[in-house]
């Protein structure tokens, strides 16, 4: 049996103690909450369909699981089972809406079609089961840019016209940077090939 462990990288440290500074701590608190929930429900859905947990890492961009995952439909239930959880606490809105609003907020970003977050994932692993790896790779890239466009074009707006200051812009940074770091192997989350 392999030996589960959990890491803390130092950047995350690093990152929280930024976030602390910018954000009031109950925020803060809440986000971190959402997101243990979210990592939970995939370790859970990783669990049920079999595979095994190797270790999981949490950094500056997110959590790491690595696993000994597969791909195909259970790597697409995996995916979505994170987004899922931060779905579920909307029942719990009036109870605990803080941590509902974050877990609402990490889902629907998570779900976004951009590669290596959930949504992306998920949806590279259908269009696979569809297509041959070829055009597979062709149609998850047109996609990935199209999405990609959008969210700059939103974030644009929402700067210059909604005047929201440059958090958006900021969160679509971090996004971008993010696909970036994980695109050039430094983190694969549940250890899936890529096929890219």
């Amino acid at each position: 049996m392999t030996q589960r462990k959990i890491k803390l990288l130092p950047e995350f440290l690093i990152c929280v103690s930024i976030f602390l500074l910018i954000i009031p701590i109950r925020w803060m608190l809440c986000w971190i909450a959402a997101a243990i929930l979210h990592e939970l429900f995939h370790i859970i859905a990783l669990k049920l369909c079999g595979f095994q947990i190797l270790s999981v890492s949490l950094g500056a961009l997110g959590a790491k699981i690595d696993t000994d995952a597969e791909t195909g439909v259970k790597s697409i239930l995996c995916a979505l089972a994170g987004p899922l959880a931060g779905f579920l606490l909307l029942f719990f809105v009036r109870k605990i809406p803080m941590i509902a609003l974050c877990g609402l907020f990490q889902s629907a970003a998570n779900l976004l079609p951009v590669y290596p977050l959930d949504g992306g994932r998920a949806l590279k692993e259908f269009i696979f089961l569809i297509f041959s790896a070829q055009r597979a790779n062709k149609i998850a890239s047109v996609i990935e840019w199209i999405a990609w466009i959008i969210l700059f074009a939103v974030s644009i707006f929402g700067v210059l016209r909604l005047h929201l200051g440059l958090l958006p812009a900021f969160a679509v940074l971090m996004l971008f940077l993010r696909k970036k770091y994980l695109a050039n192997g430094a983190v694969k989350r549940y250890n899936i090939p890529n096929r890219i």
